[in-house]
């Protein structure tokens, strides 16, 4: 009898797990946010590009910073107030203020960073800096 076993949830279960142990360890936000926006990060040959789930947020309200080496995108959502004429009998989307951290790699281009705001999507992009070729040099003798 052959039995035939996939290891695929395994290993995606155990990066999972790391992923959440190293933001566990590497968070560098002092304290703790009300919440945070969920990000994907892309990667191409010139830059980064980070994109945050930010429904429902005024742009005015956020702010990109970097800072030696640091990428920081913090803001507020406003809470919502009970009204004259009725009351919340359910909420689930999240309110108050927000903070995400990224450490941007030596290669980033801080100068030149970039972002836009549309239909609720914070796109930020990070250039990288182009490295200098490694030539060849003669020895004289």
């Amino acid at each position: 009898m052959v039995y035939r076993t996939t290891l695929a949830p395994f290993i995606t279960m155990r990066r999972e797990m790391d992923r959440l142990f190293e933001d566990a360890i590497t968070r560098t936000s002092p304290t703790p946010a009300s919440w945070q926006p969920v990000v994907d990060v892309y990667e191409t040959q010139d830059s980064w590009t980070f994109d945050f789930e930010l429904p429902g947020v005024d742009p005015a309200q956020v702010e990109v910073t970097a800072d030696q080496g640091t990428l920081r995108v913090r803001g507020e959502t406003p809470v919502r107030r009970e009204s004259e004429n009725g009351r919340w009998l359910s909420t689930e989307r999240v309110t108050g203020t927000f903070e995400r951290r990224f450490k941007l790699p030596a290669t980033a281009n801080e100068e030149q960073i970039e972002a836009s705001f549309a239909h609720g999507l914070l796109t930020v992009r990070v250039p990288k800096v182009e490295l200098p070729k490694a030539r060849r040099i003669d020895i004289k003798t």
